[in-house]
């Protein structure tokens, strides 16, 4: 009994379970979920948003019975933007086909779980990309690729220096004024809980509860301290084209948002046209593009190759993780 192969691979956006059972991609613990939900979906690569900087104004005082004053619209501008596109390939060789035709069992399993292996890894690639980008936007306020289309590590810092025990009401505080948004999530790198930890009035705390003396020993600054909810950002890294591990938040940087909305959060899907059958002949234009299928997002299609025998991979991604409203996220480099 062969093994279907398109069941392995498929035409469809199946890049969620195969992922999960290759554990050699990027760290996704430190990320809330609600940072990589599809917001919009705009056809091919270009869209707009509207970037909002709010306004702190009030009304003007107008008598009863007098004509309405025309306000403007103020803080909304509508921006162009070009979305991040990816689309790469692998080989299915022959040898590993050929298990998947086995008369033995034992043979077909190892060429099915080494074909899911090569699917996993190739998904796992372009997964890692969508992750990066949204640590690049949060970490450094822009997403950089060279000219070879490769991701880059921050060069520069446009970080202000803060001191984190004393002015976290401050930054927030700020922040309001500047966009009318509420800090209450603040991501972190390796010494900040140690600076906490130096501070009088956080060691009298940890003194008097063995579960945040717990965390604090971890690395892990307990929810609610300050008033925020706390992220470890330590794992937000990758490996770049020369082979080096790349992390985004510097150890003493933090950078501080509000509660995910899309009013200052968006993600963005564009989409690609895939093929749902190769190789075959239609009458006209028209009917041949009665085979093409329209995608948003992830899109992963196969097609066989003859010199030599092969089933040719081919996967890519249409995506743009945009921060609406500048002014709602700050980032900082801790002074001791």
């Amino acid at each position: 009994m062969a093994v279907n192969l398109n069941e392995l691979i498929g035409f469809t956006p199946v890049i969620g379970p195969l992922v999960e059972r290759i554990k050699t991609g990027l760290p996704t613990d430190w990320l809330p979920p609600a940072f990589t939900r599809v917001t919009k979906r705009v056809s091919g690569d270009t869209g707009e948003y509207r970037r909002v900087d709010g306004t702190r104004e009030t009304a003007r005082r107008v008598a009863r019975g007098s004509p309405a004053i025309r306000l403007g619209q103020k803080g909304v501008t509508k921006v162009a933007v070009t979305a991040i596109s990816t689309f790469h390939d692998i080989m299915h060789e022959q040898d590993t086909l050929e298990m998947l035709f086995s008369d033995n069992s034992d043979v077909r399993s190892e060429g099915k779980d080494e074909v899911v292996r090569q699917t996993g890894t190739f998904y796992q690639q372009i997964r890692n990309l969508r992750l990066s980008a949204v640590a690049s936007a949060l970490s450094q306020g822009t997403i950089n690729f060279d000219v070879n289309g490769n991701l880059l590590p921050s060069t520069t810092s446009a970080a202000v220096s803060i001191d984190i025990v004393s002015q976290l009401t401050k930054v927030r505080q700020q922040i309001a004024k500047l966009c009318g948004y509420i800090v209450t999530d603040i991501f972190y790198g390796a010494n900040i809980p140690k600076y906490i930890a130096k501070n009088n009035n956080f060691a009298n705390i940890i003194k008097g509860n063995a579960n945040v003396a717990n965390e604090v020993k971890q690395g892990i600054i307990p929810a609610g301290t300050g008033g925020f909810t706390w992220h470890p950002a330590t794992d937000a890294f990758y490996k770049d084209s020369d082979g080096d591990l790349n992390t985004w938040f510097g150890d003493d940087t933090v950078v501080f948002v509000p509660k995910v909305e899309r009013s200052w959060w968006q993600y963005i899907e564009g989409s690609n046209l895939i093929p749902t059958s190769l190789g075959q002949v239609s009458a006209d234009a028209a009917a041949e593009a009665r085979n093409l299928k329209k995608i948003f997002g992830f899109f992963s299609y196969a097609t066989l190759t003859h010199n030599p025998v092969g089933v040719q991979h081919l996967a890519g991604d249409t995506f743009l993780p945009i921060i609406a409203a500048p002014y709602a996220v700050a980032i900082g480099d801790v002074t001791p």
